[in-house]
């Protein structure tokens, strides 16, 4: 597999994983994940995880922080745990959004 078939490969596993898991979150973290496979190393860490261990990772970091119930992690933290679960190396220039999400 040549490096551009890499890349499409992991933009495709992520993105269908998002799509398959159906939830906010998921989407979420696919896109920002999806945003950083722009090159054959950030591409193989994706390739290599699951995008549902990925999400038990950032709602057990929410989990730790959580108040009666309830945990809020901006988007910026979410983005953080799951490029730190992926282990990639990202370009923080692509993004510059931040969301809020209730995890329950």
């Amino acid at each position: 597999m040549d490096n551009s078939e890499k890349i499409n490969a992991a933009r495709k596993k992520i993105m269908g994983e998002s799509f398959k898991i159906e939830r906010r979150l998921a989407l979420y973290i696919g896109e920002k994940i999806d945003e950083q496979i722009t090159n054959e190393k950030n591409a193989e860490k994706i390739l290599s995880k699951s995008l549902s261990d990925c999400i038990s990772t950032v709602i057990a970091a929410a989990q730790k922080k959580a108040n009666n119930g309830y945990a809020c992690l901006s988007g910026e933290e979410v983005k953080r745990i799951a490029y730190e679960f992926y282990e990639i190396d990202a370009d923080e220039s692509m993004d510059n959004l931040t969301y809020i999400f209730e995890l329950i």
